[in-house]
């Protein structure tokens, strides 16, 4: 499976950003994996088929400033896989980890 790796920067607020971007990102693939490093930074890992990495990125040029699309790309149905970071401007850096309450 292909991988590519991009790396991205938001002016918007963290939330509002990270669901304007799952939005674009599921009409194009699908997130396998997401973890929130702090509120500056988050990371995403992508299925996608590699017809549509380019159209993916172009997509997220939207919203965000964004580089490392691959000028290789193909028009094959083979899945592939963008792991991507995402840094918030607007972030503090301060990491908070919730944790539910479970009864026991």
């Amino acid at each position: 499976m292909k991988r590519f790796y991009w790396s991205g920067i938001s002016n918007d607020e963290r939330i509002k950003a990270i669901d304007q971007i799952s939005g674009l990102v599921d009409d194009y693939g699908i997130i396998v994996n997401s973890s929130r490093v702090s509120d500056l930074s988050f990371n995403m890992a992508i299925q996608i088929e590699e017809r549509k990495v380019k159209d993916l990125f172009d997509c997220l040029k939207t919203v965000m400033s964004i580089d490392g699309v691959n000028n290789n790309l193909t028009a094959s149905k083979k899945d592939c896989l963008i792991l991507i970071n995402i840094t918030f401007t607007k972030g503090t850096g301060d990491l908070t980890i919730e944790v539910p309450n479970v009864p026991g």
